[in-house]
C-alpha cells in the first residue's frame, strides 16, 4: 500500500492531456476556458452618461441652454459648445464638448436655461472610454473557469461562442447483489445506492456527461456492463467491488481486458481498498470502496483532483480533542468555523458505511498517520466543499 500524496502524484502524473472544443457561450458555464481572451474592444466602448441628466459643455454652475436631447442606443452624435447641454439618459453618448453631466436631481430647469444646484466638476458622471480596459488588453488566461461573471464578460466582448476544454464522458458503474436504486422496494439484506446517485449529480453539476450502470457480482453480467460503459466512456468510476472478498471481481477483470493497476490499497482512512488503473487508449479507471464515506473520500482525493476539479485547501486551528486510533492517515469530516481565523470542529463518524458524515459538515480535515490525539489547537490542513461556502 501506498500513501495518499504518493497515490496523489500518480493521478496526477496521468492525468490526460486536453482537448478542445468550441461550446456556444450559453453552454460554457462550468467548463474551462482552452485559450486565452483578449479584450475585442475598449470598455466602455464610447464616452457615455452614468446618470439621467443633462451633460454640459463646461465646468461650473451655468447656465447652459439645453439644444437637445440624446437617449440610450439613439446612435446620435451631437456636439455643444461652452454654454449648451442636452438631456441625456444613462448609457447614452456623450456630445464632443461635454465637460460633464449634472444628475437630474441637482438641475435647475426654466424653460431651456439649465443651471445646477451642486457646481459641475470635470468629467462629472461621465464613464470615459477604455477606462476599465482597451482593446487588446489580456483578460482571461487558458484554464480561467467559467462562471456566470465570466459569460457576462465575454458576452460584452460579442463572443458569442467560446473554446473550452472538453469535460470527459464518465461511467459510474455501482457494483453488488445487495445495492437497488432508490425508489424501489426494499428487501432485507439489501441497501439503497446513494453513492452512484450523488456522485452522478456531483459531476453533473459540474458539466461532465455522465453514465449510470449498476451490475450484479458476476463475471458475465460485469463484462456486458463494461462493454457497453466503455464504448461510450472515458473514465470509468467503480463503487464497491474492490476488495479482497470472494466476491469482488473488478480489479482482475479490469486487468484483463488491459487496465494497468497504478495503485491499489491506500494507508489512508477511509478508503483504503481506493484503485487507480490507466490503459493505453487513454481511458481511466478509478475502483471506489463501496461504503459511502469511503467512496466519497477517495472521490474527493483522488478522481476531483484527476479532473482538474480539485476543492480549496485551508489551513485551520482545530477546538476539538479527538482521540483515534493511529496508523493510518485520515480524512475527518469537519465543520468549519469562520472568523479572524478558521476553526476546526472535528466530527467523528461511526464507521466508513456512514450516510450522514458528510452531509452534515462542511469539509474533511488531513491528520498524520502517527497522531493519536488531536488536541485543540491544533493547526491542521482541511479540503472545503464546493456546496458549502464561507458565510
Amino acid at each position: 500500500m501506498i500513501s495518499y500524496s504518493e497515490a496523489l502524484q500518480i493521478v496526477r502524473q496521468l492525468q490526460p492531456e486536453a482537448i478542445s472544443k468550441c461550446l456556444p457561450l450559453r453552454d460554457s458555464c462550468g467548463f474551462h476556458l482552452a485559450e486565452p481572451i483578449r479584450a475585442t474592444l475598449d470598455s466602455p466602448a464610447f464616452d457615455n452618461s452614468a446618470m439621467d441628466g443633462y451633460a454640459v459643455g463646461s465646468i461650473g454652475e451655468g447656465p447652459w441652454s439645453v439644444v437637445g436631447e440624446i437617449a440610450a442606443g439613439s446612435g446620435q452624435r451631437k456636439e455643444i459648445t461652452d454654454h449648451e447641454a442636452v438631456r441625456i439618459f444613462t448609457g447614452a453618448p456623450t456630445p464632443i464638448g461635454a465637460v460633464g453631466v449634472i444628475p437630474q436631481e441637482d438641475a435647475a430647469l426654466e424653460g431651456n436655461t439649465l443651471s445646477t444646484t451642486r457646481p459641475v466638476e470635470h468629467q462629472d458622471h461621465i464613464r470615459i472610454q477604455g477606462e476599465e480596459f482597451v482593446s487588446g488588453t489580456p483578460l482571461f488566461s487558458t484554464g480561467t473557469s467559467i462562471t456566470p461573471p465570466v459569460v457576462a464578460a465575454l458576452a460584452s466582448l460579442g463572443l458569442d461562442s467560446v473554446r473550452v476544454i472538453a469535460k470527459a464522458r464518465i461511467a459510474i458503474v455501482s457494483t453488488g447483489d445487495e445495492i437497488v436504486l432508490p425508489g424501489q422496494e426494499l428487501a432485507f439484506g439489501q441497501v439503497y445506492n446513494s453513492n452512484s446517485v450523488a456522485l452522478a449529480t456531483t459531476l453533473k453539476q459540474l458539466g461532465y456527461l455522465v453514465d449510470e450502470w449498476h451490475v450484479a457480482d458476476n463475471l458475465d453480467a460485469i463484462a456486458r456492463v463494461m462493454d457497453k460503459a466503455l464504448a461510450k466512456a472515458d473514465i470509468v468510476l467503480t463503487t464497491g467491488g474492490v476488495s479482497v472478498g470472494a466476491h469482488d471481481h473488478i480489479p482482475s477483470f479490469m486487468k484483463g481486458i488491459g487496465f494497468e493497476l497504478q495503485f491499489r490499497g491506500l494507508k489512508i482512512k477511509p478508503g483504503r481498498p481506493t484503485t487507480f488503473a490507466t490503459r493505453t487508449d487513454g481511458r481511466a479507471w478509478f475502483g471506489l470502496p463501496g461504503n459511502p464515506q469511503s467512496t466519497w473520500t477517495a472521490f474527493i482525493l483522488f478522481v476531483l483532483p484527476y479532473l482538474d476539479e480539485d476543492l480549496t485547501s485551508m489551513t485551520g486551528t482545530v477546538i476539538t480533542t479527538v482521540e483515534r486510533k493511529s496508523g493510518r492517515e485520515e480524512f475527518m469530516p469537519a465543520r468549519f468555523h469562520f472568523g479572524e481565523r478558521l476553526e476546526i470542529e472535528l466530527v467523528p463518524i461511526v464507521g466508513s458505511h456512514s450516510v450522514m458524515g458528510l452531509a452534515v459538515v462542511d469539509g474533511i480535515v488531513r491528520i498524520p498517520a502517527e497522531d493519536a490525539v488531536i488536541e485543540a489547537g491544533r493547526q491542521l490542513e482541511c479540503l472545503q466543499f464546493p456546496w458549502r461556502r464561507r458565510p
